[in-house]
């Protein structure tokens, strides 16, 4: 697979499988019915002013008796999108949520359809996250700073569907517009 990748390439901290201590953040008991029927976002004016992380670390919400897991993005609006309430997320989790979002496209793919969006963020539990297929090649958009999970993506995209290339573009607050024009391309030996 040939891999296009732009802008920058996240190491996470935690990359050699062990994750680091969560902060907790509480957000206040009148999003808990929201939170709990599986909304996505806790707007930054629901966290307390205090919180200072850097955008992609892992914070597990808390609301009431309700607790689940995000990324933190310290720039935007949406200052946490929640990906789970079990466990925070990891390559194997990602794997499973690729690969459901996979079958559920099975009746395009039996029409002979070969570009369709593959993921579709909060739809398919991956908030701030689309992925596009073109047939044998992929395109990543993300929302956010994704953080880890562009650590895991490509690997995952890869072991459900097998790919020619792939093109991941990130949008970044810092970065003049049309500066995720940028791309590295790596082969099959390339590590991500």
């Amino acid at each position: 697979m040939v891999l296009i990748a732009t802008a920058r390439l996240y190491f996470a901290p935690w990359y050699n499988g062990c994750m680091p201590k969560l902060h907790d953040i509480t957000v206040p008991s009148s999003l808990k019915e929201r939170l709990q029927q599986g909304h996505p976002w806790v707007y930054r004016n629901h966290v307390p002013e205090h919180v200072r992380l850097p955008s992609g670390a892992w914070v597990r919400v808390r609301c009431g008796n309700w607790s689940g897991y995000g990324l933190w993005d310290s720039s935007s609006p949406i200052a946490i999108r929640i990906f789970s309430e079990r466990q925070p997320p990891d390559a194997r989790w990602l794997r499973e949520r690729v690969a459901a979002a996979w079958a559920l496209r099975a009746p395009l793919r039996a029409a002979g359809c070969t570009a369709f969006r593959w993921l579709f963020g909060e739809g398919d539990g991956l908030p701030g996250i689309t992925v596009d297929r073109y047939d044998e090649f992929a395109v990543v958009q993300t929302y956010m700073d994704a953080g880890p999970l562009l650590d895991w993506l490509p690997e995952a995209l890869q072991v459900v569907a097998p790919l020619l290339g792939l093109v991941l573009r990130e949008r970044s607050r810092d970065e003049a517009p049309g500066s995720d024009e940028r791309r590295t391309t790596m082969d099959e030996n390339s590590t991500p």
